[in-house]
């Protein structure tokens, strides 16, 4: 589930991390990312939802299925090559992109910061692994009048858990990164290459300082989706 992935992931961040991942998400709009743009950024949406929309359900025997199937089979497959040929356009260049808003993350939140949310990334297969943990846990006290609210607690003890990985565990973690050429995702750079592009920038001060005040407006305005998504967790993970 991707928005409980997102979240697992904010909310384990530090606030100055917190501040370079936006850092780095708004600065593909600063260095013209088109897949970031209204034009570029708004097709590709449009034809990942078209794709997911007409995407046939497995045959249930029924020859009407059957009939629905074949009628839908020429837009999907028009869809789908569509996404498939912006994709591959939109992508050229993209590495270097990445490396930019990178840099601007670096610039706006020190390097430090931006350093760490690399490092944080890492841990994103122990994030899911520690959400489906309590996911399976809920469950199995959903009956129990004394049972955690996961709404409220989920989070927190997300965070809690990853504070607990022991330094050993982390440095082991960023060297198999390097031998396994670890990725964010197909759209990125390797992590390790990432982090060493940061180390080879030298060091900067924060430009925007995340202070207790403001993080708390953030945590405030953002609460009653992380309590839904927590409840969603706790029920469907």
């Amino acid at each position: 589930m991707r928005s409980a992935l997102s979240l697992g992931l904010w909310a384990v961040l530090t606030p100055q991390q917190k501040v370079a991942l936006l850092g780095h998400e708004l600065g593909h709009f600063a260095n013209g990312d088109t897949r970031h743009g209204s034009l570029v950024g708004s097709a590709l949406h449009t034809l990942r939802l078209w794709v997911a929309v007409l995407t046939p359900d497995p045959w249930d025997g029924r020859l009407t299925h059957l009939l629905v199937i074949g009628m839908m089979r020429i837009p999907y497959y028009a869809a789908q090559s569509g996404l498939t040929l912006l994709e591959k356009v939109s992508l050229r260049g993209l590495p270097r992109r990445e490396y930019l808003a990178d840099d601007l993350a670096a610039e706006v939140a020190s390097t430090e910061a931006a350093r760490d949310l690399m490092e944080t990334l890492l841990h994103a297969d122990r994030i899911d692994s520690e959400l489906r943990r309590l996911s399976n846990e809920a469950a199995a006290f959903a009956s129990r009048q004394d049972a955690p609210r996961m709404d409220e607690t989920l989070w927190p003890r997300l965070a809690e858990h990853l504070a607990s990985v022991p330094p050993r565990e982390r440095e082991r973690l960023r060297r198999v990164s390097a031998l396994d050429w670890h990725q964010q995702d197909s759209t990125h750079p390797p992590t390790h290459l990432r982090i060493e592009l940061l180390d080879r920038r030298g060091p900067s001060v924060a430009k925007v300082v995340l202070d207790e005040r403001t993080e708390s407006a953030v945590e405030r305005e953002l609460r009653p989706a992380a309590k839904k998504v927590a409840r969603t967790v706790a029920r469907d993970m």
